[in-house]
């Protein structure tokens, strides 16, 4: 009686990296559960589907060590549906069994969405059966027969009967070229695939030679011939070919085209007259016989499989199914491999083999690992990313059919093979799965966030447990750890992990925007500072507290597609809701990550690029797309777009792209995510060759440069006793300072409440705008200048900072939180912490060579981030004479160009031959908000004319005459807005003076105590006064503004940046020519660089630096470092740099 089976389809996987176990009688709080990893699995292939557990309807648990029912608890994380949940255990094919039920409950119809789990916490140590001693081991026959042919040796069974089998075949086909050499082949092949595959247990590369000699385990077989123990865990989602469609998941789906499964026959056993066979009790004729069933229902044969993940526990087991899968002729197995026709062909460049099976691409059992619940849907998840094309370094060209084959001795054998279901599939309205990660989870190991469990976890409730279940490990960007360190909430604290998710679950459920149906989605979210007035209030009296607000950039999308920007507040505290709900017509809220991600796959899949790539000499496996901002241009209106530039990679992917640019560019719409626009850099330079020559600048090409220098010895910074400063949740004390410190999504630091002893200093500074115009007026160069705060974020882009490396000393971090598309991103270690000593603080020599000197020190406060090709490390300074100072390192690489030139570019410099590295500048934006009422005026140095003050005769009696020597300084009140567009002058020394009006005046000057805002690096933006950077970068026009203080008055630029071609901001606001007297203040400074690049730019750019210097200004009556003390001295026989008796002194001590 026949069966007709319903399409049943892959639509969802995912899976953890696996790991080595650890000892279980040692407690080891970084090894994770099986509760831990099968929820991130689970999570992982139900977001890879976009599917709520809800709509699972069945689930399969495969595990082998472990309490009966550990399924259930495994599954119950995502929700209490009281589905039918069964527990499989099938030896080592029990993940693939598993995945065998699912499907049978699919394509039998008995549900349309079924999920398969598999999992394993082992012991450490060669597989040793179940630990029974009472009752009949299951391969009790099986090794009572090897026994008979090749009796038992002093090792594990495992390793025996693989190993025996493949020894039996060699010695059964040695007249066709099989040899023992081959069995090290498949080692070393599988251990080389592993190096690409960030799940691999093991990735470490091997030679050959290394196989050869590693410890052995029994036989020909070495330590790394033998697949390991490991934890891990690995799921898929199955799905009827009705739900796929309903869910449109057809550009994602695998076919299950077959899926058949065998158990051991007489010729195992020997029964029946048949002869005992090493090879047999391997379990070789249920694979030949699974495999030839499969086939048949494929209506394939084997030259159809492009790609295989074989069931390797051993080498000797690989070489023997070879044979039995049909991928070789029959007895050619050894031949076969030695041919490179089952290593990837990157490997294998040489070989002459018609048709490739790249065989175990992943790593196989032997270096990826082999925890056995989840081995077979490891294979499943690997498989369907390589039929998808996402696997990137070790893709496999053009897949048309996968092969599974996963074997458990005593025994079972599943067989499945898979193909992409809908080749043709129409992608509109479909998101891919790599947009909903924010990366690609087939080249880059992460964990999973809550807010992704939540999303995929039942309505109805579930058993989670932890939130340590959230948990990505060492790998993991986006955790979402609790703040156990930061105490009650201070009003200007950050929002945190709890507040974001909140927020989140607030704005989902809002529902009075209009009467249509919508979805809406979060570009950025930041703590809604309270008001100048109503914080200095409860300054005042923090009796009665004020509410938590965010302040979120929202897209609110309709049912019909229309999609509108939003400023949303939302109230944290003391209840919650949605406060205010502003639409912003025509305004386009910052990029987030799934963009630039969108834009770079819609790249690599689109064939216009892939040719014009190809027409250059380079497979799409060699480029690099750097998607950038646009700004807004008026073929592109109306649309939501992002320009793509490329690069190449000639030696492997470690080496410097921007040393091999394309003359070449694209537009991408973000909201379909295809290109819509190529275009080149001109005829010559896209008849110019791509420049080859390598230039790098990684560790692992030091070679290049003659290796690392072994002149500079050690640095050692230590303070015995730890840092002076006292952090206490976002505050800080250091000397006479105290502060807050904050963050942005697109600020970073935010220093807030700078007090000196009682006396406040600064309300607020940040840089919170930066733009990098570019100098060449070719197409499509003028389209380059990036607003790096307003159009991405200079907090949210972040590095987590290492100690040693970024910070020296004693440190102290801060994490950074921010939620963008519904995730929670968690920037670990993102704000550094930590004392300078800077050398002397003042020094002076008496007449009778006594000295008194004070060492100097600085607190830093610091963070970086990296915004495409450049990194900005931002520095903020703390002296101890009251200087606060700003100084931003530029580093990272040029964004080159590619150049046909001759001689000296024009726009730029020639770094290398064929490459340019255009003129350039980088303009920033701070934001100084003054405590209270003050006056600001602009201080200028002049000369003093010719006249009696400044008497060019000879008047006195001395008859000697006088030279015009007088000059001073010239105050100019800063009274309105309009007036308050002001310049720095070199010739002058200007500077900018702020009066504290409303503190005590200064005893020795009788006038407001003062700090001085001194520019240190100031440019004017060279492109034109009319030019879309200017009009969008208007701020650049002075070198500093002031306006009176508003809340709604944040960036520089305007709020809303992106794609915006009209004027916004400081220079806009300040047209309203408001008063500046007494009144509560904030001054806009313009500072940065103009590069020009030079040749010591490259590969990578030495730091450079700009910034500001807020000086006191007669704010003290005296030097404030007196009170320093001198530092101990154990040289010359002193005990101090205080009152020693200099031992040579200058001409005055003569």
């Amino acid at each position: 009686m026949s069966f007709v089976y319903l399409l049943s389809y892959i639509i969802g996987v995912g899976m953890t990296k696996f790991e080595k176990p650890g000892r279980p009688d040692v407690k080891d709080d970084t090894r994770k559960d099986y509760t831990d990893m099968t929820l991130e699995a689970m999570t992982k292939a139900l977001t890879d589907a976009n599917v709520n557990f809800d709509e699972v309807e069945t689930a399969m648990t495969g595990w082998v060590s472990g309490d009966s029912t550990a399924g259930q608890r495994a599954v119950y994380q995502l929700g209490l549906t009281q589905i039918p949940i069964i527990n499989v255990n099938n030896n080592c094919s029990t993940g693939s069994t598993a995945l065998y039920l699912a499907r049978q409950a699919v394509a039998g119809g008995m549900v349309e969405c079924a999920l398969a789990v598999g999992f394993e916490k082992m012991k450490p140590g060669p597989l040793t059966g179940g630990g029974w001693n009472d009752r009949t081991s299951p391969l009790d026959k099986s090794v009572e027969i090897m026994a008979e042919i090749n009796g038992i040796e002093k090792a594990p069974i495992n390793p025996q009967i693989f190993m025996n089998g493949a020894l039996e075949y060699i010695n059964q086909y040695k007249h066709l070229g099989n040899d023992v050499e081959q069995l090290h082949m498949i080692a070393h092949k599988n251990h080389r695939a592993s190096t690409l595959n960030p799940y691999s247990q093991f990735q470490d590369l091997y030679t050959l030679d290394q196989v050869k000699t590693a410890r052995t385990i029994y036989g020909p077989a070495t330590l790394l011939h033998c697949s390991p123990t490991s934890d891990g865990a690995a799921c898929a989602i199955v799905a009827s070919e009705e739900f796929v469609k309903k869910h449109h998941l057809e550009p994602q789906a695998i076919e299950i085209v077959a899926q058949t499964m065998a158990t051991d026959s007489n010729l195992h056993f020997a029964v029946n007259g048949k002869p005992k066979s090493a090879i047999e009790i391997a379990g070789a004729d249920m694979t030949r016989r699974a495999a030839a069933d499969a086939y048949k229902i494929a209506k394939i044969t084997s030259e159809q499989v492009d790609v295989c993940e074989l069931h390797d526990c051993f080498s000797g087991n690989e070489l023997m199914m070879y044979d039995c899968l049909q991928l070789c002729k029959p007895g050619h197995a050894g031949p076969w491999v030695a041919s490179g026709a089952a290593a990837h062909p990157r490997f294998v460049p040489e070989s002459k083999v018609d048709h490739h099976i790249v065989v175990n691409g992943s790593g196989g059992l032997i270096s990826k690992g082999h925890p056995l619940g989840a081995t077979g849907l490891a294979q499943a998840c690997e498989l369907s990313w390589q039929l998808r094309g996402w696997c990137g370094d070790r893709q496999v060209a053009n897949p048309r059919y996968a092969l599974q084959h996963n074997v458990g001795l005593g025994g079972a054998v599943v067989i499945g093979i898979y193909k992409k279901a809908f080749p043709n599939a129409s992608t509109v309205g479909w998101t891919d799965p790599r947009v909903r990660f924010g990366y690609n989870p087939a080249t880059e190991v992460r964990g999973v966030t809550m807010d992704m469990i939540k999303k995929v976890t039942s309505k109805d409730g579930s058993l989670l447990t932890a939130p340590k279940a959230a948990g990505g490990g060492a790998n993991d960007k986006r955790t979402n750890p609790t703040m156990n360190t930061i105490k009650a909430l201070h009003p200007l604290d950050p929002l945190t992990p709890k507040e974001l998710s909140t927020i989140q679950q607030i704005i989902n459920s809002f529902t009075g925007l209009s009467s249509k149906q919508y979805t809406s989605k979060v570009y950025s979210v930041i703590l809604w500072e309270p008001s100048n007035d109503i914080y200095n209030k409860w300054r005042i009296d923090s009796t009665t507290p004020i509410p938590r607000e965010a302040i979120a950039t929202v897209v609110a999308i309709t049912s019909d597609g229309t999609r509108t920007t939003n400023e949303v507040i939302i109230q944290l505290s003391p209840n919650t809701s949605v406060k205010s709900w502003k639409e912003i017509p025509g305004a386009q809220p910052n990029y987030v990550p799934e963009e630039f991600i969108g834009a770079t796959l819609a790249c690599r899949a689109d064939q216009g690029i892939i040719d014009k790539c190809a027409s250059y000499g380079f497979d799409m496996k060699s480029i690099v797309v750097e998607p950038w901002t646009i700004g807004p241009w008026k073929e592109f209106e109306g649309k939501r777009v992002m320009q793509v530039f490329f690069y190449a990679h000639v030696e492997d992917e470690d080496d410097c792209q921007y040393a091999h640019p394309l003359p070449m560019a694209a537009v991408v719409d973000c909201a379909t995510f295809t290109v819509i626009d190529i275009c080149g850099f001109g005829p010559k330079e896209e008849a110019a060759p791509v420049p080859l020559a390598p230039i790098n600048y990684a560790s692992k090409f030091s070679k290049e440069w003659g290796g690392f220098t072994k002149s500079l010895k050690p640095i050692q910074i230590t303070q015995p006793e730890g840092a002076s400063f006292k952090l206490d949740g976002y505050g800080i004390k250091w000397y006479n300072y105290s502060f807050r410190i904050g963050y942005g999504h697109r600020e970073g630091i935010i220093l807030q409440d700078v007090m000196w002893g009682d006396k406040a200093l600064f309300r607020r500074i940040c840089v919170n705008e930066m733009v990098v115009p570019y100098g060449d007026p070719r197409w499509p160069n003028p389209r380059k200048h990036a607003f790096d705060a307003g159009e991405a974020g200079l907090g949210i882009l972040s590095n987590p900072l290492e100690l040693g490396c970024d910070c020296v000393g004693d440190i102290t971090y801060l994490d950074m939180h921010f939620s963008m598309s519904g995730e929670i991103y968690t920037i670990k270690n993102g704000i550094c912490i930590h004392e300078e000593e800077t050398g002397i603080l003042w020094k002076h020599t008496q007449v009778n060579r006594k000295v008194e000197v004070r060492r100097n020190r600085r607190l830093v406060i610091s963070h970086i981030a990296t915004l495409a090709n450049y990194e900005y490390a931002f520095y903020w300074y703390f002296h101890l004479d009251g200087t606060i100072q700003l100084e931003v390192k530029a580093t990272g690489i040029l964004s080159t160009i590619a150049s046909s030139e001759d001689g000296v570019p024009k726009y730029g410099t020639a770094i290398a031959k064929g490459v340019n590295g255009t003129f350039h500048q980088h303009l920033f934006a701070a934001r100084i908000d003054l405590p209270g009422e003050n006056t600001v005026s602009e201080i200028d140095v002049v000369s003093i004319p010719p006249g009696p003050e400044n008497p060019w005769a000879a008047t006195n009696s001395l008859q000697i005459t006088t030279k015009g020597n007088g000059f001073t300084t010239k105050e100019t009140i800063i009274t309105s807005e309009k007036d308050s567009g002001r310049d720095a002058s070199l010739l002058t020394d200007r500077a900018w003076k702020i009066a504290y009006n409303g503190l005590p005046k200064n005893p020795s000057t009788d006038a407001a105590p003062a700090y001085k805002l001194i520019p240190t690096s100031v440019h004017p933006l060279y492109a034109q006064p009319d030019s879309l950077v200017a009009t969008r970068a208007s701020y650049t026009a002075h070198h500093l503004w002031v306006s009176r203080y508003d809340r709604e008055e944040r960036y520089a630029a305007g709020t809303f940046i992106n794609l915006r071609d009209t004027v916004d901001g400081v220079a806009l606001w300040t047209k309203q020519d408001r008063s500046l007297v007494n009144e509560d203040l904030v001054l806009w400074h313009t500072f940065g660089l103009t590069h020009i690049p030079r040749d010591e730019d490259f590969p990578v750019m030495p730091v450079e630096m700009c910034g500001f210097t807020l000086k006191a200004s007669n704010f003290f009556s005296k030097n404030p470092t007196l009170d320093i003390p001198p530092t101990p001295s154990k040289h010359g026989g002193h005990s101090s740099c205080s009152n020693q008796r200099s031992s040579v002194g200058g001409l005055r001590g003569f």
